[in-house]
């Protein structure tokens, strides 16, 4: 179903009901002003900012604000709709609330609410000793019970690694334990093991995701966009082959400079390791390579006649690493002592492959907003594409910058007479 070209029609919002910690229930469906409900692959909480009118009578002659008593942390289920039938469903949390505007006959409300674990990752600490796959302990702390995980429901759609770790949980919290797994984790397919490593924790709508950049590039686009300034009658002329027209479109070049990607590490690096266990030091230079899931064509061809790209002392970004030969060994006492001479992690594996997968996947970012669209989430991918610049009447679509993209971040963003969903999208690679 095609997407409507025009931004300036209202979406539905057919729930939006605040039930306070002390009991009681106000619906604020009918005095919403504004919505704005956020995705992103960096954040491990879905978050949401709703700004509403109270006039004073929701909750008998009182203000919801008043009545509930609202501190922080009341529950609020929110169900919206947009213009082609997609909607969201979340059961977000009170994280701030504050009464921006007051006179004698309505007050102005803003809430910024989060996910319930968010929440809790305030209070749960991870203590316990995890053995195994990485995968399997992000699954884990999300899912055992309080005090050592956050118990959620929610579902998980976490991707296994091909890596093992053992590590103790030494009183950190659980999402930054499972972003700091995410940097170690190394996935089954792509380039595999020595060629390509990172994944991404976040949540959406959806549950928890937990996967390889690897595999959510490989996935198949959730819709196929054009960005062109021919009138298209509110979505009735779409150019065949496109699911909807892009209303904005925004380049973002700074993110593009080769001065940070260089400092990033993204094409040639170097490690530096000392193993204490043998006094062996090594160092290492690593490469980027072709061999992962791109979603352009190829990675960016740069000056090799003129600067010493791929030369062993062009390594732009060093990380110094001392080995934990011998760390955490599993089994009894006799198969840990047959097992100490092992290392716990290949650090050669994952550490600067995985600084080089993230830099690189950020070094193109666009900026486009739609029409309301519920259907997409962050981690999906769409198709772009935009008219070349060129002296004919019917130019060719611009094949250097369009192909696939990864949504890192998506706000979809409802006001009263208006419904636009706005998202950032990165890829590492050029051509179509």
């Amino acid at each position: 179903m095609a997407l409507i070209a025009k931004n300036a029609e209202a979406s539905g919002i057919k729930k939006c009901i605040l039930y306070g910690n002390g009991g009681g229930s106000a619906d604020l469906t009918n005095g919403v002003i504004e919505i704005k409900y956020y995705e992103s692959i960096l954040s491990p909480s879905i978050r949401a900012t709703i700004i509403y009118a109270d006039s004073g009578y929701t909750l008998g002659n009182k203000t919801a604000f008043e009545a509930l008593k609202i501190v922080g942390q009341e529950r609020l289920e929110l169900e919206i709709i947009d213009n082609i039938g997609n909607s969201k469903k979340a059961t977000l949390y009170v994280n701030s609330a504050f009464p921006g505007y007051n006179d004698v006959n309505k007050q102005i409300v803003s809430l910024d609410l989060v996910s319930k674990e968010f929440i809790l990752n305030e209070q749960v600490r991870v203590r316990k000793r995890y053995d195994g796959k990485l995968s399997d302990h992000v699954v884990k702390i999300l899912t055992e019970p309080i005090p050592f995980g956050l118990q959620t429901s929610k579902p998980i759609d976490a991707e296994t690694t091909v890596n093992l770790y053992n590590f103790v949980g030494h009183n950190r919290k659980p999402f930054y334990i499972n972003s700091w797994l995410a940097k170690k984790s190394i996935p089954p397919t792509g380039g595999s093991k020595g060629v390509t490593c990172g994944y991404f924790f976040f949540e959406t709508s959806k549950g928890f995701t937990f996967k390889s950049i690897d595999t959510l590039m490989k996935q198949g686009y959730k819709a196929k966009l054009i960005y062109n300034t021919t009138v298209d009658e509110r979505g009735k002329k779409i150019p065949p082959g496109y699911d909807g027209k892009i209303l904005d479109f925004n380049n973002d070049y700074t993110s593009n400079q080769m001065q940070n990607r260089m400092r990033a590490g993204v094409y040639n690096t170097r490690i530096v390791k000392f193993d204490p266990f043998n006094c062996v030091y090594e160092v290492e230079n690593q490469q980027a390579s072709e061999a992962y899931e791109k979603g352009g064509k190829k990675l960016p061809t740069l000056n090799d006649k003129e600067f010493p790209n791929k030369e062993t002392n062009a390594a732009t970004k060093t990380s110094y690493v001392l080995i934990d030969t011998g760390t955490l060994p599993t089994g009894d006492t006799k198969q840990q002592i047959s097992k100490s001479k092992e290392k716990n992690l290949e650090e050669t594996d994952i550490l600067n492959l995985s600084t080089m997968r993230y830099n690189a996947l950020f070094a193109s970012e666009i900026s486009i907003m739609i029409a309301g669209h519920f259907g997409l989430s962050a981690g999906d991918t769409i198709f772009v594409d935009s008219p070349s610049i060129e002296g004919t009447k019917n130019p060719d679509v611009e094949k250097h910058v369009g192909g696939k993209y990864l949504i890192a971040h998506i706000c979809h963003y409802i006001r009263q007479k208006a419904c636009e969903t706005n998202i950032s999208i990165v890829r590492e690679s050029f051509e179509r």
